[in-house]
């Protein structure tokens, strides 16, 4: 078995040299939470590796999110396993530094005569039956707005089914893609919550720091320079398209009420909703407007777009016309690298 975190370069560690930084309370606690979850990180490593080298018949790993990175998949990947294809052919690998063989396991012993069992048992296998039913029916007690605009088909794990089923170098590069758009979405999303819709150049810094800032936020282990180009490239990018545009200059226009403002209700149906919306805003015509960022590209169609995107306004209203049933109030996405906005 390969060490999975070899080449990788090992987490800092929290030191008593290393003093949090006096500027604020907050930036103690930033400096505390980077340095738990260095040690986290690191624990986690280094009990993987125990788990990895010490197993004595067989060893299982599992990965709940394929959506995910997972540094032990990646190294297995480059040895020739996938999801997809299964196992490589008996015989060496990486140059004859690994030496790869698939034990077929012994034909279990044959069982013997069933036992019977009293009625207590089978009402209790009963219960439990019923017991996993109803769980499966649950949902979250909270739940999150931007969750429920989330109406792509989705495959195990998360993963968009286009992605499943296709060979591990291209489907490998389609979740780095997906990673990508994500983190620099909500990099772009952070620096518009600060933005004043006046200098361009102050709009492109706060949007890089907010790289940093996500990316620290997002990625529990030392961050690849890599990953930190492609999130950079991508999310300039979307700046530069936003600034050509003619958002920029309708946005300075308008009286900006709130920014990331919190909703928390009960919808009709006794779902309990949790989230922010991102730009609430007066028009020209003295209406209330509740704006929701969006960094992807809407293509010829941005009406046809938004409509993937509707529910979540629409619980967003719900949220302000049960709380100002006086105002007259409309949504709005707005697709930040088109700089075209669509009413909902």
């Amino acid at each position: 078995m390969p060490r999975c975190s070899r080449g990788r370069s090992a987490s800092p560690t929290c030191a008593s040299s290393s003093p949090a930084p006096r500027t604020s309370p907050a930036g103690g606690c930033r400096w505390r939470n980077r340095c738990g979850r260095s040690r986290t990180s690191s624990r986690s490593r280094a009990t993987r590796e125990i788990a990895c080298t010490r197993a004595k018949e067989r060893l299982i790993l599992v990965n709940s999110n394929e959506a995910r990175r997972a540094p032990w998949r990646d190294a297995l990947s480059a040895l020739g396993y996938s999801v997809e294809t299964g196992y490589p052919q008996d015989g060496p690998l990486a140059g004859g530094r690994v030496m790869h063989r698939r034990m077929t396991p012994r034909e279990p012993p044959a069982s013997g005569p069933g036992v019977a069992l009293d009625e207590r048992w089978k009402e209790g296998a009963r219960r439990f039956a019923a017991t996993a039913a109803a769980a499966a029916r649950t949902t979250p007690p909270i739940r999150s707005p931007a969750r429920a605009a989330e109406s792509e088909p989705r495959g195990p794990g998360g993963v968009d089914r286009d992605v499943i089923g296709t060979t591990p170098g291209p489907r490998r590069a389609a979740l780095e893609a997906r990673d990508t758009a994500r983190l620099a979405g909500a990099a772009v999303h952070a620096a518009l919550q600060h933005w004043d819709f006046e200098t361009a150049e102050r709009l492109r810094t706060l949007a890089r720091v907010a790289v940093g800032r996500v990316l620290e936020q997002e990625i529990d282990e030392p961050v690849r320079d890599e990953l930190r180009r492609r999130v950079l490239s991508e999310t300039d990018g979307i700046i530069e398209e936003f600034l050509r545009s003619p958002l920029p200059a309708r946005l300075k226009s308008v009286d900006v009420l709130g920014r990331e403002v919190p909703i928390l209700f009960r919808d009709g149906d006794g779902v309990t909703w949790s989230g922010a919306c991102d730009l609430v805003y007066r028009d020209g015509r003295g209406r209330l407007v509740v704006a929701d960022y969006k960094t992807e590209r809407p293509g010829p169609d941005p009406a046809a777009a938004a409509e993937r995107h509707r529910r979540q306004v629409e619980i967003y209203l719900d949220a302000f016309r049960r709380a100002l049933p006086r105002e007259t109030i409309r949504g709005e996405i707005l697709f930040v690298r088109a700089g075209v906005s669509v009413e909902i």
